[in-house]
């Protein structure tokens, strides 16, 4: 998945679409630090772009919240931590 995102880059495609695809990859595979800091620089680089409004940005940040948001079990018990 990064080489094809490298491959996109140097290619002069949309680097935020597959960055965010990218980034959501690396959450699956619990790479969550490397997903957040890939993200958090998407979403600079889309506003500075395309605007805070843009549906790009807005999808970017929306995937963002995903990746932040952490799940827990203790005990018997499933409790949802957004920090």
């Amino acid at each position: 998945m990064r080489e094809l995102h490298h491959q996109v880059v140097k290619g002069g495609g949309d680097r935020s679409w597959s960055g965010v695809r990218l980034a959501k990859a690396l959450k699956r595979e619990h790479r969550v630090i490397e997903a957040q800091r890939l993200i958090a620089g998407l979403i600079a680089n889309c506003r500075r772009v395309h605007g805070p409004d843009h549906r790009d940005t807005l999808w970017a940040e929306d995937v963002q919240e995903e990746i932040i948001f952490r799940k827990f079990t203790i005990g018997n018990a499933v409790q949802m931590y957004d920090y």
